[in-house]
């Protein structure tokens, strides 16, 4: 029996310098490798410090925003109101927000009695003593219903025994 065996190496030169080509080959893979890691590691630094920028002008624009003078003006552009920063005009805002006159609703009317955060405060405790009143009640009433129970079963206990006579019973029995 006769085994040929052919290999075909597709990465030699027609030359045939097999040391060359296969040396040429190693520092290929080698080079692609170290290149590979590299840009990876690259990539990730600069990811990095992009996103630091990114978070460094986010904050520097947002606090220009929040510390920049704001000028109110009514629909003709003359001056209304000022405030020396964002901040104090949303503070003043909410202030405002909170301290409007509302109705009985919640809404805000010129005939309110109330403060919108009195209303708030208010309507909360309302919710909370109508959950503990509940919960109050609830609780006592199985609580009644455990006592009345259990005095009800005793009670109907004795009057059963004493209707029997159960000692006369007994007496007859041990007869």
């Amino acid at each position: 029996m006769i085994l040929n065996i052919q290999v075909e190496i597709g990465w030699l030169s027609e030359e045939g310098n097999l040391d060359k080509d296969v040396k040429d080959e190693i520092v290929n893979r080698v080079v692609e490798s170290v290149s590979t890691k590299v840009i990876g590691e690259v990539t990730d630094a600069s990811i990095g410090k992009i996103g630091e920028q990114i978070d460094a002008l986010v904050a520097a624009t947002f606090d220009e925003i929040m510390n920049r003078e704001i000028m109110i003006t009514d629909q003709w552009g003359d001056p209304r109101k000022a405030y020396k920063s964002t901040k104090d005009m949303i503070k003043d805002r909410f202030d405002g927000f909170l301290f409007e006159k509302v109705n009985d609703s919640g809404q805000a009317s010129s005939y309110g009695d109330a403060t919108r955060f009195d209303y708030i405060v208010k309507r909360h405790l309302r919710n909370l003593s109508e959950k503990w009143t509940k919960e109050a009640v609830a609780e006592v009433t199985q609580k009644i219903k455990e006592i009345l129970s259990d005095d009800l079963k005793a009670s109907f206990g004795e009057r059963v025994l004493g209707m029997l006579d159960l000692d006369s019973l007994l007496k007859t029995m041990k007869k």
